[in-house]
């Protein structure tokens, strides 16, 4: 149910960031409530740590980018925060692995089709954060209930 709730979450995000170019704050302190509430209920300290020690990580990952100028929204670093906190350190980093792939693929496809360069539009992150999440927790369902 928790995971369900999460990701309708990140789907409701990545609309919102590719329609508004935003990602709301309700939805983000929404999924850092939830997360929370889970390693409350379900109290492990091993859990708690490693998702401390993932939104450590994922703020500091995308704070960087951030004051050297680089066009970064508060919005995607915020969320980067969330997501690090909710998924745990490998998990983050594997669903952030897959964002990556996805623009690729993304601004790739794009060059190729309309003949643009990466530096002629911008990405919403957020959407590709989502994406790598999303496939990210349903390959691992699959993955778990598959009995591989």
């Amino acid at each position: 149910m928790v995971l369900s709730v999460f990701l309708l979450g990140c789907f409701f995000i990545f609309v919102s960031d590719i329609k508004y170019r935003k990602i709301p704050n309700v939805l983000l302190v929404g999924l850092f409530i939830l997360r929370l509430t889970s390693i409350i209920v379900n109290f492990d300290s091993i859990l708690l740590m490693d998702s401390v020690f993932g939104l450590l990580f994922a703020f500091f990952v995308f704070i960087l980018p951030k004051f050297m100028k680089m066009k970064l929204g508060w919005g995607d670093v915020k969320y980067s925060t969330v997501l690090g906190f909710s998924l745990g350190f490998v998990d983050y980093i594997c669903s952030m692995l897959l964002s990556v792939l996805f623009v690729f693929i993304y601004c790739a496809v794009r060059k190729v089709l309309l003949k643009k360069d990466i530096k002629d539009f911008s990405l919403p992150l957020g959407s590709f954060m989502s994406a790598g999440v999303i496939f990210l927790c349903v390959m691992e369902f699959i993955l778990q209930t598959s009995h591989l």
